[in-house]
């Protein structure tokens, strides 16, 4: 019997763990938080965890807890598509299907992207056209409409939130993807909003073909994903092997670090445990 009240993490622990450190059985990532003057440290266990915020507003669980219980399904090849790379030296096909499914469900579980998705869908001028648009591959807009409507305006959002992760795979399966190695030591670090979505000035859909995707998977490893039928074609990423491990140089590193950093909604997370530390000069 599933509890009625349900803690459930935006950030899952799977990847959390991909950064952090264990002390007395217990895992921490040591994180810098908005506006704070020192760094600190945050259980994993507890660390973007809020109660029932994934449920559909149904009675049985297997329905209200479908896209938390799917969700947690996936998290369990993640460690393993990163224990490939790591011994293969490449991303196999069928990996490129679980990250393509783990991009599309963190953008779907964290806070700037859900906040973005709910205005498109409570604002009458665009709730038509995102509709639409998560629609694309073959969903039913009628369907959708008739479950909100049944629900008279109680969360429109998270019975929507399957088919814009549905939606997403179809978009990110047809992108490239180049997996980049730390730099020098110095790691990978992520945040509360790890999908870093550069639409390049193009803001037509949801996903553009001009748009550039960056997650850090690991301390070691950042996924670059983009469309080869873009024209833009200036980032000197788009010129390295697709799903291989290239290196890079000090300079893209940072400016990809810079990307991640000013990504975050709350917290940014280091790649190693740092001792709290005053950030004040």
């Amino acid at each position: 019997m599933e509890p009625e009240y349900q803690k459930q993490h935006r950030v899952s622990q799977v990847y959390l763990k991909q950064f952090g450190f264990e002390k007395d059985n217990v895992w921490y990532v040591s994180v810098w938080k908005k506006y704070s003057e020192q760094t600190g440290l945050e259980v994993i266990n507890d660390f973007t965890k809020e109660v029932n915020i994934f449920d559909l507003p149904y009675e049985e669980f297997k329905y209200r807890r479908h896209f938390e219980n799917s969700s947690n399904i996936l998290e369990t090849a993640y460690p393993k598509v990163i224990k490939s790379i790591i011994n293969q030296k490449q991303l196999i096909k069928s990996h490129q299907n679980i990250l393509a499914q783990y991009v599309a469900n963190l953008i779907c579980r964290t806070k700037p992207f859900r906040e973005f998705f709910d205005l498109l869908l409570t604002s009458g001028d665009t709730r038509k056209k995102f509709l639409n648009e998560i629609c694309l591959f073959g969903s039913s807009i009628e369907e959708i409409e008739d479950q909100l409507k049944s629900l008279q305006g109680q969360e429109p959002l998270n019975v929507t939130i399957g088919y814009m992760m549905n939606h997403l795979v179809h978009i990110l399966l047809q992108f490239n993807y180049v997996i980049l190695k730390e730099f020098e030591g110095r790691g990978w670090m992520t945040s509360d909003n790890p999908v870093v979505l550069d639409k390049n000035e193009n803001h037509s859909f949801i996903i553009p073909i001009e748009a550039e995707i960056y997650l850090p998977l690991s301390r070691d490893f950042c996924l670059f994903m983009y469309h080869s039928e873009s024209a833009n074609k200036t980032n000197p990423l788009r010129q390295f092997p697709v799903n291989r491990i290239s290196e890079l140089d000090d300079d893209l590193y940072k400016k990809i670090i810079d990307l991640i950093f000013k990504n975050e909604n709350e917290f940014v997370i280091f790649p190693y445990e740092i001792e709290p530390t005053s950030l004040l000069v």
